[in-house]
């Protein structure tokens, strides 16, 4: 069910995508276009939302633009602003280009990446991560920055399990922890 919600947003756009493609002329097409000459296609203000069977959101993406270069299984997202919910919990993924390979479900965000889980405060930085939704996996072998109104911790690497609601880091790890009395100033 969890594969189901990316698959069902990647055939979601996938579908769109082409559908829009009809409509779309090939630069030097002389007659008929087709979806096979086609350069790309392009959809803007892009919302697309998942539910579960129960209605409750499951995951959501918004962007200004997407594009898909011909038949390629990739989808060029800028600036994507991810909300995956699992176990009741918000992880908020955003930066400022994205890639979804609709072929392996794994989405991939660089430049300035931001991870936000809202309930706790918590957000991290880097320049990059991947979110693997068959695995419910968000990971990064980029440095990454987590702040917390506790403290400020920086390693190389992590690894967010989002069915176990777990978070390693990978090395050199750097904390930084704030006593109640420096958090109340």
């Amino acid at each position: 069910m969890k594969t189901a919600g990316f698959i069902i947003i990647a055939s979601l756009l996938s579908l769109s995508l082409y559908w829009f493609s009809s409509w779309i002329k090939h630069p030097k097409a002389e007659k008929k276009t087709t979806p096979d000459t086609l350069i790309a296609t392009y959809i803007n203000d892009v919302e697309v939302r998942q539910f579960d069977p129960f209605g409750a959101l499951q995951h959501k993406l918004t962007a200004p633009s997407i594009t898909q270069q011909n038949k390629s299984p990739l989808i060029y997202i800028e600036q994507p602003d991810v909300w995956i919910i699992q176990k009741g919990h918000l992880w908020e993924l955003s930066g400022r280009k994205g890639l979804y390979n609709m072929e392996t479900l794994r989405f991939t965000i660089r430049e300035d990446v931001v991870i936000k889980q809202p309930e706790n405060h918590l957000v991290v930085t880097t320049s990059q991560l991947d979110y693997d939704d068959n695995a419910q996996l968000i990971s990064s072998d980029e440095t990454v920055t987590f702040r917390s109104p506790q403290g400020n911790i920086s390693a190389k690497g992590l690894s967010i399990n989002l069915d176990d609601e777990t978070i390693e880091l990978n090395q050199k790890i750097k904390t930084q922890y704030r006593s109640k009395q420096s958090q109340s100033k």
